[in-house]
Formats: structure tokens, sequence, C-alpha cells
């Protein structure tokens, strides 16, 4: 299924509905998607106990509308507060963010303070955009973004796409250092 966003992102998105109180929210990380092995377990395990569970992939990922280079941390948790909002209605919330992922539930806790009772991060990279990408690349790389706006990394996961754009936003919702 899909769920438009206020911008019209089409984002795609899986639901599965227990009727319990509870609803575990999947984050997936940076170029990822939810068909990958972290989301499927999860779902599997909240099938056999009845509880709710929200996996969906954000703007230029997986089967969702949108670029990835247009991708930002502040459009990415936009979309998912946007999406988690119509099925969290008095519900109790646990949030599972992956790599990225984490960032973006992390940006979300107050928010959704209410009806957040759990959060679990797994290999969690909040703030990597300045703290594990520009703080570490070589003078080389920083100068290619600062001037064209976008570099592309190869390794053997494929090709890594990181913008300036990313780069600035990241630095507006870094989490690590607020009290």
């Amino acid at each position: 299924k899909y769920f438009t966003t206020s911008k019209k992102q089409k984002i795609k998105y899986f639901f599965l509905n227990k009727k319990s109180q509870i609803t575990v929210v999947f984050f997936h990380g940076f170029m990822s998607d939810m068909m990958g092995a972290k989301p499927i377990a999860i779902q599997k395990f909240c099938k056999l106990e009845k509880i709710n569970f929200l996996k969906f992939e954000y703007s230029g990922h997986g089967k969702s509308s949108g670029k990835f280079i247009d991708g930002t941390i502040s459009k990415w948790t936009q979309e998912a507060k946007q999406l988690i909002k119509k099925f969290s209605k008095n519900k109790k919330l646990i949030f599972i963010g992956s790599s990225m992922g984490s960032w973006i539930g992390l940006n979300l806790i107050s928010f959704f303070k209410r009806n957040l009772v759990g959060f679990i991060g797994i290999a969690s990279a909040p703030d990597f955009t300045d703290e594990l990408m520009w703080k570490k690349f070589p003078k080389d790389i920083k100068k290619e973004i600062t001037k064209k706006g976008i570099i592309e990394f190869k390794n053997e996961h494929g090709p890594y796409i990181i913008t300036k754009k990313l780069i600035e936003d990241g630095r507006k919702n870094k989490v690590l250092k607020k009290i």
C-alpha cells in the first residue's frame, strides 16, 4: 500500500493490524528499504505475538516515490511522522530504528512522547552525516561536495550518493549533543 504525504510523496508501507494496543514501528536505514532481514524478522514476531506492526520506506528508497538525492533527514522525518500519525491514534508505540532509522526515530520522540513506551536502536547512527561522513571526509571530497553539491562513492554495497543538502540538513537535526 501507499500513503501520500502532504508534499505529494507516495510512501510504500505495510501495516499489520492485530487490533492490539501496541504498534511496533520499524525505521530502516540509509539507502535501505522495508524488505530487509530485520523488518521481516520483527514483522514475524509481531504476527506471532498479535502486535500491530508498521514498516515503510522513505521517499527515494525502495518502492516509494521521489529521488534519493532530494532526500534529507528533515524530509524523511516528516514523512515518517505523517504516516505514523495515521496509525497511532490512542496506541502505545515502540520505535525500532536501524542505523539512520534510529536518528529519524529519535527526532520523533518529542512528538509522540505521550504514546511512546519503548525505543530500540540497532546499529544506531544518529548524526552520521556529520560525525561519520563530513568530519572523516578528506579535503578533496569536502571540496567536491561543496562545489558540485553531490558526490558518488562506490563500494561493495553499490553506489552511495551524498549531497551537500543532506550534510547541511543533518547538522540541523543533530540529537547526540542535546540535553
